[in-house]
């Protein structure tokens, strides 16, 4: 779950070329982070069975949902000063610098891009294996968790 959240921030912070440094480095803290993951689990699982004694599931969910709550209060907390701290005041700056050049009249003008209808995706699934065997994988990794 946190790495959507974090691409999203990484999305707001950096630029396309950024991106390309940022990116490879967040799937490798992804990985990093699932194997953390499991020595927490194992770490809590055999404390609470060494000190507490008996069942100990409950207790041990507790710790861990505990856990995933403090980890999300901070990431949101990191997110909100980013955004208030860094992201607003460069913002301010760009959209004066914008007003000053003219540049905002132009950005309104801008046209949209037409979302393409579920026939041409189709179309485009038929057309070319490497989508259609990514689209299987995807979807498969969906199903299974």
């Amino acid at each position: 779950m946190s790495l959507p959240v974090n691409r999203s921030l990484a999305n707001e912070v950096c630029t396309v070329d950024e991106a390309k440094a940022v990116y490879p480095f967040m799937a490798i803290g992804a990985n990093v982070a699932l194997v953390a993951a499991g020595c927490f689990i194992r770490l809590v699982n055999h404390t609470l069975s060494t000190t507490v004694g008996g069942d100990t599931q409950l207790l041990s969910l507790r710790v861990l949902i505990g856990t995933v709550m403090a980890m999300t209060a901070a990431m949101f907390a990191s997110k909100a000063f980013i955004d208030s701290k860094i992201l607003a005041p460069a913002a301010k700056a760009a959209a004066v610098a914008a007003a000053a050049d003219g540049v905002a009249q132009q950005k309104a003008v801008k046209k949209k891009k037409s979302k393409g209808t579920f026939a041409e995706g189709i179309a485009v699934l038929k057309n070319s294996p490497k989508i259609r065997n990514l689209a299987l994988l995807v979807m498969s990794y969906g199903v299974g968790h």
